[in-house]
């Protein structure tokens, strides 16, 4: 089991994702509850009055949507050292986009030829900045590099007032994240700078004045009552099997939270699952059913998931799917133009210890 595990934790490593985090890999959730169930930030409230004239609804109405922060005055860019760019003030008039990326992360990367030509393309209109919580002798080399390829502002967060104003207080723990100011210097939209292509069409709406930011308040205030009944119910579920073992009501709670819970939540569980010692109060069908969905939901395009998935029918004694699966995941892997060698060790090792025990099975 701990080899296996070891395994997964490896792939889950390098499993490409759309954002970078340092503080969340997906695969190695906390010793008894994910870290994506809690939620320990508090959001800045917009001004309740405020609030209920910009989407038009009553006072108290729009305490819902002051709880998202959406809509508040967007917070100052004090504390942080220029490196590519004039000092910027957050002001009446202009639009901003504040992106936070980092030299390491690829995603990141990725994004800064889409962040350059916006700029250009609405250069008297709206201020891209890029915010980096690296040291200035990390972020000026590679933006001096990059040259006309990043041609944007950025900044080092050096005091880090900047992350903890806008990614702490906004929940958005991985990178690249953006956020967008409108010409009221209020903040109306965060989310991923290129994906869905969200970003650039709340920029024309917000540069066209048509931006409705009521349904996104609503999405934003929706989502984080999700997580918290989510969060509620998983708490609930390992509180539950820890101290009396899988039953009928504990089942009933893991399904409630599968059927509600987003791909990254559900390889959290399963993996959880998985890593408990107990082997008696190890809940197998909810392993499987969490790791197929899981699976599912990324159409089998991630091998941190394949290989969950694999060790899932493994435990459930359904040798034959287990290493079709498998195979599936090194197949995948040794698709990359570039694998890496100990991953490709652990899961041909993985492969070979399901053929053998299917073989036993016969």
């Amino acid at each position: 089991m701990k080899s296996l595990l070891h395994g997964i934790l490896i792939i889950a490593t390098i499993t490409a994702l759309a954002g970078c985090s340092k503080k969340e890999p997906s695969a190695n959730p906390a010793e008894t509850v994910p870290a994506d169930v809690t939620t320990t930030t508090e959001k800045p409230k917009a001004e309740i009055p405020v609030i209920a004239e910009a989407v038009k609804t009553t006072v108290e109405e729009a305490v819902v949507y002051a709880e998202t922060g959406v809509g508040i005055k967007a917070p100052s860019l004090d504390g942080v050292e220029w490196i590519k760019g004039e000092p910027v003030t957050i002001e009446p008039g202009r639009v901003y986009i504040i992106e936070f990326w980092a030299t390491w992360c690829p995603p990141c990367l990725k994004s800064i030829p889409h962040l350059t030509e916006l700029q250009k393309q609405y250069k008297d209109k709206v201020t891209i900045i890029g915010v980096s919580s690296e040291k200035p002798e990390v972020i000026r080399p590679f933006v001096t590099e990059k040259g006309s390829e990043m041609d944007y502002t950025v900044v080092a967060n050096l005091q880090g007032t900047v992350k903890k104003n806008y990614s702490q207080a906004f929940g958005q723990n991985s990178i690249p994240h953006a956020f967008i100011i409108d010409q009221n210097a209020r903040l109306v939209w965060f989310g991923h700078p290129t994906v869905n292509g969200t970003m650039d069409e709340t920029i024309k709406l917000v540069l066209e004045g048509k931006l409705d930011w009521k349904p996104f308040a609503k999405e934003v205030a929706d989502a984080a009552a999700l997580k918290k009944l989510l969060s509620d119910t998983v708490i609930k579920y390992y509180k539950m099997t820890r101290e009396q073992g899988v039953s009928e009501e504990s089942t009933q709670l893991a399904h409630a939270y599968i059927e509600k819970a987003s791909d990254r939540q559900l390889n959290a569980l399963a993996y959880n699952i998985l890593r408990t010692s107990d082997k008696e109060k190890r809940d197998l069908g909810t392993l499987l059913k969490a790791a197929a969905k899981c699976n599912e939901l990324v159409q089998g395009k991630n091998l941190g998931y394949l290989n969950l998935y694999a060790s899932a029918l493994f435990e459930n004694n359904r040798m034959a799917e287990a290493v079709e699966t498998q195979q599936k995941a090194v197949d995948l892997l040794n698709s990359h133009s570039n694998p890496y060698p100990k991953a490709v060790t652990e899961m041909t090792a993985t492969l070979e210890k399901y053929k053998a025990a299917l073989e036993a099975a016969k």
